[in-house]
């Protein structure tokens, strides 16, 4: 396990890192329970514009109006919503939550991976470094720009009835025409839609005296048909346990979870012990065990800058990071030890005044970074031996390159424009000549002296 080539990744990106909107599936560490210990479930139903649409499930959900009791479709339902005096909660349209905090000025708010806030009456304008932006009037999404693509929500008696990308529709919500029950999401340009049948009984359960009882059955959403191309049909049956506890059933798979704290308690094999966090937003330390004498465990301290992670096998992961100043985030050491205590792997970095790497031990072997006048990275040594050093003219452009040893690069740059590569490995050299970000030839030498040549 050697992280040398994703750290020189990370000190040197082709581009800068994306941190728009986050379109993965909204999931933690275990699957089908949140970061705060609640039951989690998330399904991909299709597409809108080739950007997903989820579908997810949590203990601790009210009622949605498009697909009933427990679920939400987050595509339909970001909002922004304030916490206390100077916090506020996003939920996405990807199903991801954002914290966003008031700065000294109170219509401004900052928010996670660099995301900033303005408030301006019943208006939130939320966007990020790389241009992403979200629009939430009184607190429900109003539209969202993706790069040069605007995508505008139509609401119809305070629910979106429609959403437009560019002028052009692209989702519309369809209604029973007796009950105004939706029955479905129309996707225009592919001629699908999806089926939501929002027709099932799902009992509430409260906890009275010490006692669950069920004091009401609330409309839920029973069965999903995707779009093509997402996960089958899909159907769900929530009902409750011997002891009275809410449960949901997934095909063979039934998931229960205590009524009273949201917290999960079982799934399928699995029994869980969840340990909340301290504060509101703070993760839960979540624990589970089977007949099969296997355990897990997770959890993340954002506060502490600690994760810990114990697999099935008995594998223990412990990272450890910086909380503050000019090393916020960065990596302090990794260690992972197998269900014997050895040592399978172990990281420590070290960094100077200005927050840069400076050396880091990896297993045994010692890892120096060298900084140029420019505070560019310069040259990487393992165990006193370069493995990767570059040189850059006085006008910043790369002029040689090492990548390992036996690996060589090195840049002509010529007054008409062009540019002459020289790449030096093990078994050929290449030459390869380009003017204005194409390559117009090619030379290949290998090291049996053959030699061939094209022309672009």
């Amino acid at each position: 396990m050697k992280i040398f080539q994703p750290i020189l990744a990370l000190l040197f990106p082709l581009k800068a890192l994306a941190s728009g909107l986050d379109w993965s599936p909204p999931v933690s560490h275990l699957e089908n329970v949140d970061y705060q210990g609640n039951v989690h479930i998330v399904r991909k139903i299709g597409e809108v514009e080739k950007l997903p649409l989820y579908l997810i499930f949590n203990s601790t959900f009210g009622n949605s109006p498009y697909v009933g009791s427990g679920f939400e479709l987050p595509f339909l339902e970001a909002r922004m919503w304030q916490v206390d005096e100077g916090r506020f909660q996003a939920k996405m349209p990807t199903g991801w939550l954002w914290i966003f905090q008031r700065t000294k000025d109170p219509t401004v708010l900052e928010g996670n991976a660099g995301w900033k806030g303005v408030i301006n009456d019943d208006t939130i304008t939320a966007w990020a470094p790389c241009g992403d932006k979200i629009i939430f009037k009184t607190g429900r999404i109003a539209s969202m720009k993706i790069k040069e693509d605007l995508y505008s929500y139509n609401y119809r008696n305070g629910r979106v009835a429609s959403v437009e990308k560019n002028g052009r529709l692209v989702l519309e919500i369809k209604r029973d025409a007796m009950t105004g029950e939706v029955t479905g999401l129309a996707l225009p340009g592919t001629w699908e839609t999806i089926g939501l049948a929002a027709t099932a009984e799902r009992p509430i359960v409260e906890s009275i005296g010490g006692k669950n009882v069920v004091s009401r059955v609330e409309k839920t959403l029973g069965e999903v048909t995707p779009a093509s191309g997402s996960d089958g049909k899909v159907t769900f049956e929530q009902t409750v346990n011997g002891e009275l506890n809410p449960t949901i059933k997934l095909g063979d798979q039934l998931i229960a979870w205590n009524p009273s704290t949201k917290k999960i308690a079982k799934d399928g094999e699995w029994t869980y012990d969840i340990k909340p966090g301290a504060g509101p937003f703070d993760n839960a330390a979540i624990g589970r065990e089977n007949a099969r004498n296997q355990s897990e465990f997770w959890h993340h301290d954002v506060t502490q800058g600690k994760e810990n992670i114990v697999d099935s096998h008995g594998q223990n992961s412990t990272r450890k990071w910086f909380t503050s100043g000019k090393l916020l985030n960065k990596e302090r050491s990794l260690n992972l030890t197998s269900a014997a205590g050895q040592q399978l792997y172990s990281f420590k970095a070290s960094y100077d005044e200005n927050g840069r790497l400076v050396n880091y031990i990896e297993d045994r072997d010692v890892y120096v970074l060298t900084y140029d006048q420019q505070g560019q990275l310069g040259k990487v040594a393992k165990n006193d031996s370069t493995v990767w050093m570059r040189t850059v003219d006085a006008l910043g452009r790369l002029l040689h390159e090492i990548v390992y040893p036996g690996y060589y690069k090195h840049f002509t740059y010529n007054n008409d424009g062009s540019v002459v590569l020289d790449l030096i490995t093990p078994k050929l050299n290449l030459k390869a000549f380009g003017f204005e970000g194409r390559v117009s030839r090619l030379t290949v030498e290998q090291n049996t002296q053959s030699t061939s040549s094209e022309e672009f």
